[in-house]
């Protein structure tokens, strides 16, 4: 029996992963102990029978349960709105759902119950401690893909920042001891856990001092008594781990979190070279940074304060810019946003339809297949993940895909800076008030605003008048 999930696996497949071990082997025997392989693994690679699938679909493979072939995936998350791996897997186990609780919730809250305590008590007459704990688990998977946000004390982002220094199997052995721990808690002294981690913060500070990451601990240890607040924040798992596992197993497991934020942290400050070499454009009221760089950090790096001080027009803390990582070696490329659900299907579409250009293929004529979420069979490996937070994929920075890309990354850039700027449009255009269509160098990206200015002059039909 194995268990893939993809390398550098998230907070939802190590959710799913754990509730299948631990809740499954009725269903699906031998889960318990199954082989854990970090990765898709190409068709030749994968078992026939006795293999699970969690938060991933490798192209070609069905579930089978005869076979015992099973998949917990939500990708892409168009198709399995409102869903993760873990909800998924809840449905499996008949394990209750969370929007059944949150209705319930909701239900309470609006009869006038103002008391959380009594409204705690009505749910919990309803649900066991396990469906509870369960249940909390299920919403902790929900923000780490969701709404997790770029808090560097929630577990969700620690568990990336893990990746940076240690293997697959020794984060996913780290995060068990979360669950584990999660589900034999009773009762915890959360001012000795207070004070257990600011010690074991500032003996680690004193042992690294001029740390890369000494400024941002020493932002975590000024919010350690705050920081309790949040189930899935580190010093709450600490809390909850010393109360089950004493403070030297506690202290073994927590000091590789200071050491993954301090590698996190050295290549935040190197991302610094790249993001000042690279373009910075301002597209209408969108803010365009394009540059090469192969650090994991620049994303991020150039949407940080520092270096939104340094646009085109200084941007707010609620604005991001469009982000365009292009690979060394022409590898690849990763577009990103993060600033209020921005959606990128316009420069989808665009690119999806210059690919295929480039590789004589046939183009879809509707616009709803050129721009919908995951991948455009032709257009391999470009790959658009639809989301709260959306990002289009050509490999990423942890895995620089092949084939090389067969479009000048100027085209890309082009093709970003027009798409984002909405109050653009070419001179004749702004002359004419009749769509110019074939005669317009942007009519075959489909772009909205193209769209909506030609219903706009469009004139009014005889049966409306």
């Amino acid at each position: 029996m194995e268990i893939r999930t993809h390398d550098e696996f998230d907070i939802d497949g190590g959710i799913a992963i754990e509730k299948l071990r631990r809740f499954g082997k009725d269903k699906i025997p031998g889960i318990e102990n199954a082989k854990m392989v970090f990765n898709e693994g190409n068709a030749s690679d994968i078992p026939k029978e006795n293999v699970v699938f969690v938060d991933i679909c490798p192209n070609g493979v069905t579930a089978d349960p005869k076979r015992n072939i099973r998949i917990y995936d939500h990708h892409p998350h168009d198709q399995w709105p409102g869903e993760t791996s873990s909800s998924l897997v809840d449905k499996f186990l008949e394990f209750p759902d969370l929007k059944n609780l949150e209705l319930i919730k909701w239900a309470f809250s609006v009869k006038d119950t103002t008391d959380d305590d009594e409204v705690a008590k009505e749910i919990r007459s309803l649900y066991d401690e396990l469906d509870l704990k369960n249940l909390e688990l299920t919403r902790w998977a929900f923000r780490g893909d969701f709404q997790s946000g770029g808090d560097s004390m929630n577990i969700a982002n620690i568990i990336k920042n893990m990746h940076l220094l240690y293997e697959d199997e020794e984060v996913y052995q780290w995060f068990s001891t979360i669950v584990e721990a999660h589900f034999q808690v009773k009762e915890v002294d959360f001012q000795k856990g207070i004070e257990f981690f600011k010690r074991t913060l500032e003996k680690f500070l004193s042992e690294n001092k001029g740390s890369p990451a000494e400024v941002l601990l020493n932002q975590w240890l000024a919010r350690t008594e705050k920081a309790i607040e949040d189930k899935m924040n580190i010093v709450h798992r600490t809390i909850v781990n010393l109360s089950i596992y004493g403070p030297e197993k506690t202290e073994q497991w927590l000091i590789p979190v200071f050491k993954s934020i301090e590698e996190d942290q050295r290549q935040f400050k190197e991302a610094e070279e790249d993001f000042n070499k690279a373009d910075k454009l301002l597209a209408g009221k969108r803010v365009v940074v394009a540059g090469e760089s192969k650090n994991r950090a620049f994303n991020r790096y150039c949407r940080s304060a520092v270096a939104k001080a340094k646009m085109p027009r200084p941007l707010n803390e609620k604005e991001d810019p469009i982000v365009v990582q292009f690979q060394p070696g022409n590898k690849g490329f990763q577009i990103f946003t993060n600033s209020g659900g921005y959606r990128l299907f316009d420069i989808a579409g665009a690119l999806r339809i210059e690919i295929l250009r480039a590789r004589n293929k046939e183009i879809p004529r509707d616009w709803q297949t050129l721009k919908a979420g995951g991948k455009l069979p032709g257009t391999e490996p470009f790959y658009y993940q639809v989301g709260e937070y959306e990002v289009l994929l050509w490999g990423s920075p942890k895995h620089p895909n092949e084939p090389l890309l067969d479009i000048p990354k100027e085209l890309v850039v082009r093709v970003v800076a027009v798409a984002v700027d909405q109050e653009y449009f070419p001179k004749d255009c702004q002359k004419s008030k009749e769509c110019l269509r074939y005669k317009c160098e942007f009519h075959p990206w489909m772009l909205w605003r193209c769209y909506k200015k030609r219903q706009q002059n469009r004139r009014p039909s005889i049966l409306n008048a």
